[in-house]
């Protein structure tokens, strides 16, 4: 495929979408009924007297989702054109369509004395996909021509969900879901930053198939516990089982929160042990002054690609933001991640791409801004610098170290 054409479709991607939040913005003019700042979504600012189907409202049905798009500089100049091994904002000064997210959903009352049943299912279109892509062959995509370039589609969530009306509530999920040790999304609208932390990239899973049951113990304490076919996976190994938990704290104020979640299980029906934990502290100082202290912790038993040897990697995380107004907020993300045995960093977090192949230690600072112009629009410029000790890991391994700039516009459907 020659540049021009590659350089042609990102174009035109892109400019579907900007024509698309376009006519959205432009629709929301007309409305007459409503102000565009009271709007909550781009689908009730430029349809306003559109009301949701009868039927929806009799079922309980929500159906929405979102658009999300952005770019990077990378003042390093990767050769390859790939900010990697940042992600998934990972392409040098070319747009990104990261998210087109659509869902439809039944959520459960999670109290009373009635049973209750729900669910969910999610789509998702972009560059991000891969990630959330947990089939068999999940390298390649449900688009698998070889036409969409970095584009694709996944399917992150599928599940049931059912109260019972058992002591304090017992919940449970049954199907395809996103995990619990990552304290960022792979849901774009649930991160205060544009790119994603080394240790979201990189640490793993991003979902699971199996079951899980959810339990609030008191008012305080919550237990969530389970069975999983693994990590990011639903059609292989169906018989090999994880255990997948969340032990979690909140004090009576809600300002203070803490948890301990855990994935532990062989990690396919040939390979041994693999497991995953995540210490999680969250304080609100002031009203609007939020911090947000991680730990994670992974290791593969009898790793086979270093001979049978244990293989590690851990890592702290730190997030301070300030919501200076309804508009605007500021954060800051510090981050160091130990790659002991230089198997989990690639060059580029794309399927396919080669392990950097030496143990260091990486770390990512990252200063940030959100701006909300209206309530279902955000913006979201940052600066980024990465450095690795002792590892070519930027600029197609040439460097150690990488400094970038991206921003992003998320519109909410």
């Amino acid at each position: 495929m020659t540049n021009d054409r590659i350089n042609s479709m990102t174009e035109k991607n892109f400019s579907v979408a900007l024509c698309v939040a376009m006519a959205l913005l432009a629709g929301s003019g007309q409305s007459s009924a409503k102000d565009i700042s009271e709007t909550e979504g781009a689908w009730e600012a430029a349809f306003p007297s559109v009301n949701k189907p009868e039927f929806m409202k009799n079922l309980g049905l929500a159906i929405g989702g979102y658009a999300n798009a952005g770019i990077s500089t990378n003042f390093n100049s990767s050769p390859d054109n790939f900010n990697g091994p940042v992600g998934l904002n990972d392409r040098d000064a070319e747009p990104q369509i990261n998210q087109i997210y659509l869902f439809l959903e039944r959520q459960v009352a999670k109290e009373g004395d009635a049973w209750d049943v729900g669910g969910r299912f999610d789509f998702l279109y972009g560059t991000d996909a891969f990630i959330a892509q947990s089939t068999k062959h999940w390298d390649q995509g449900l688009i698998t021509d070889g036409t969409s370039r970095f584009y694709n589609i996944a399917l992150p969530q599928l599940y049931a969900e059912i109260y019972a009306p058992v002591g304090n509530g017992l919940t449970t999920k049954v199907g395809h879901f996103y995990g619990l040790t990552n304290v960022e999304s792979v849901m774009s609208t649930q991160n205060f930053f544009y790119s994603k932390s080394n240790s979201f990239t990189w640490d793993g899973p991003f979902t699971h198939t199996g079951f899980l049951f959810g339990y609030p113990i008191s008012g305080n304490f919550q237990v969530d516990a389970g069975g999983v076919m693994g990590w990011d996976n639903v059609n292989e190994d169906m018989g090999n089982w994880n255990f997948l938990g969340k032990f979690g704290w909140k004090s009576d104020d809600k300002d203070t929160s803490a948890h301990a979640a855990v994935v532990t299980g062989d990690k396919s029906s040939s390979e041994g042990n693999q497991t995953r934990y995540t210490l999680f502290f969250e304080h609100k100082f002031l009203e609007h002054f939020h911090y947000i202290l991680q730990h994670t912790y992974g290791i593969q038993f009898d790793d086979e690609r270093k001979g049978g040897k244990d293989t590690k990697w851990y890592g702290i995380q730190n997030y301070l933001t300030y919501d200076i107004d309804e508009q605007w907020g500021v954060g800051v993300r510090a981050e160091w991640l130990r790659d002991q045995d230089g198997l989990r960093f690639r060059y580029n977090d794309r399927p396919g791409s080669t392990p950097i192949g030496i143990g260091a230690s990486y770390y990512e600072f990252t200063v940030g801004m959100n701006w909300k112009p209206l309530k279902w629009v955000s913006v979201r410029p940052e600066v980024r610098y990465d450095w690795a000790d002792g590892a070519d890991a930027f600029s197609e391994g040439k460097r150690e170290s990488q400094l970038m700039f991206a921003t992003d516009v998320v519109v909410r459907f």
